[in-house]
């Protein structure tokens, strides 16, 4: 089978186009005997440039990454009348975006970015979506709530899968006596930490405890500056790529995921997958998004009260030792190389 993967993002954004499109080609293009996969920029699939040409001609299956709006339909149609399977991937709900996301104010209004300055473009996106959904074959997703979204246009659940050699970078910190309660993420998780609870809950917990500190780790500081902590009690650390972010893990103590929210409650289930990888002790909110993983982390009820009941009973008596072991055996069973098989199956359901 041979798949090309056609990226929508830019250095910037990378986090999603690294999980759902290069994690997996360079493990196809690790079986040279059963796969191979390309990756192509969705502005050279839209216009049909020679170099997405020549990669398209010999592709079984094509993977779309989210942005397949109107100037793409074109060469989805040609495509489609060669034979080629069609697909087009979605890891966010898009629908259940709220306006504190970066992303909002193109997927709802419809702002662009050109050359001569901003402009609003209608339908908006996220009006014409669907339509543009129609066209292809069907929609890979990256966790069950959007499959249960899309399942009229027929939809299947692609998981995040993890490189495994990242995740075997070793704790570089020294014996500073310090404790930290950590997250990273991107910048659309604001809402995650404003509605959850979770802030006045570490405001309570860690203030009570000097030697706790809260890092956060990200480029966007909106999360760390809302968080109603001194300044020697928290920690910010920049974005660093892909391959060095388990390097930042293995520095955490205490890993957070707060969720909150329909648009939160279709994440996928990365946080749990890394923590489980870099044996964390792990808190989340209950809001669904990590549904059947209860058994390898804590799961709280998004109040103030939940929270801080959890943060201090992990930070004051610790956490199973047999919760890690089982979470580290799940996370392992998620590595790439062993599931491309099961991607390769699920994008073979989507052929005419």
């Amino acid at each position: 089978m041979n798949i090309t993967y056609v990226i929508a993002d830019s250095k910037y954004e990378w986090n999603s186009t690294e999980w759902r499109c290069t994690i997996p080609a360079r493990a196809f293009n690790r079986r040279p005997r059963r796969y191979r996969a390309t990756i192509l920029h969705i502005n050279d699939f839209a216009e049909r440039t020679p170099w997405s040409r020549y990669a398209l001609e010999s592709s079984d299956v094509i993977v779309l990454q989210r942005n397949i709006f109107p100037n793409t339909w074109e060469a989805i149609d040609y495509w489609k009348a060669q034979g080629k399977t069609v697909i087009v991937d979605v890891d966010d709900g898009y629908a259940q975006m709220t306006p504190d996301n970066v992303a909002y104010p193109f997927w709802f209004k419809g702002l662009v970015h050109t050359p001569e300055g901003p402009r609003n473009i209608s339908p908006t996106p996220i009006e014409i979506y669907p339509e543009c959904v129609r066209k292809t074959h069907g929609v890979t997703c990256a966790a069950p709530y959007l499959v249960r979204d899309w399942e009229t246009y027929k939809s299947r659940w692609v998981p995040n899968y993890a490189n495994l050699d990242w995740y075997k970078a070793k704790r570089t910190r020294g014996k500073d006596g310090e404790l930290w309660v950590a997250w990273g993420g991107s910048m659309s998780h604001l809402a995650s930490f404003t509605g959850s609870g979770i802030l006045y809950a570490i405001a309570r917990v860690l203030v009570r405890r000097p030697k706790t500190r809260l890092v956060i780790c990200g480029a966007d500081r909106r999360v760390f500056e809302s968080i109603p902590l001194r300044d020697s009690q928290k920690i910010h650390i920049d974005w660093v790529p892909h391959d060095q972010w388990a390097g930042r893990l293995a520095n955490f103590d205490i890993a957070l995921a707060p969720l909150v929210g329909e648009y939160d409650k279709r994440r996928s289930w990365i946080k749990p997958l890394e923590y489980g990888l870099m044996r964390l002790p792990w808190i989340a909110s209950d809001n669904g998004a990590y549904e059947g993983l209860e058994q390898y982390g804590r799961m709280v009820a998004n109040t103030p009260d939940a929270w801080a009941d959890a943060l201090a009973d992990v930070i004051d008596n610790g956490y199973p030792p047999a919760t890690i072991k089982d979470a580290h055996a799940w996370a392992s069973a998620q590595g790439i190389d062993d599931n491309i098989d099961k991607i390769a199956a699920t994008y073979r359901e989507f052929m005419p």
